[in-house]
């Protein structure tokens, strides 16, 4: 059974972890990494795109990324195998300037071969250690209501649904998805302004 994650606040990257027996480097992006994710969405399969944020094949998406990498809005954690190639990613938005300041948002993804292993487990407690040496209060994902496995497991993490958006997604062959919101909470949830 999965429990619930614990955020990692005492990270240091680049750091080095075991899981099942395989060993993963994992490093903070810096702005300087858009060739390498270029040729990592290159790669990937036509089913591993259908829901993945941006689409890592243009490069203006990879831009921004990177842009928002160095503007302090983004922070990613790349992994890497033995063989230094980069089979995933998770990365934290926060825009700082709004009054949604205190919340941010979490993004995922690994190639299906690492998945179902406690790599996502591992690397989402990094990024939640992020979130909350940074001070954050919610971090939230977008998830499409027709992956409901990884909606359990995220459950399971302590995420809970916050909402869920009707037609809220829109897959490369213009066909659109439900999405669920759901959030971690680093405490618990006060009656401040009556809500």
């Amino acid at each position: 059974m999965i429990s619930k994650i614990e955020p990692d606040e005492n990270v240091v990257f680049p750091c080095e972890a075991t899981v099942e027996e395989e060993s993963f480097r994992f490093t903070l992006m810096d702005g300087t990494e858009k060739e390498l994710l270029s040729r990592f969405g290159a790669g990937l399969e036509g089913a591993d795109r259908v829901f993945m944020r941006m689409d890592l094949t243009n490069s203006e998406c990879i831009e921004d990324w990177a842009e928002n990498v160095g503007a302090g809005r983004t922070r990613s954690v790349l992994v890497w195998n033995a063989a230094g190639e980069i089979v995933g990613f998770a990365s934290l938005h926060q825009n700082k300037l709004l009054w949604t300041r205190h919340i941010g948002e979490m993004r995922m993804f690994l190639l299906g071969q690492y998945r179902m292993r406690g790599l996502g487990r591992l690397l989402a407690s990094m990024v939640l250690g992020l979130a909350r040496s940074g001070g954050l209060q919610i971090v939230f994902v977008n998830i499409p209501r027709l992956q409901p496995e990884i909606q359990e497991v995220l459950r399971h993490m302590g995420f809970h649904a916050e909402a869920m958006l009707a037609d809220w997604l829109i897959d490369p062959e213009g066909n659109t998805h439900d999405m669920i919101v759901m959030a971690y909470r680093f405490k618990v949830r006060g009656m401040a302004g009556g809500d």
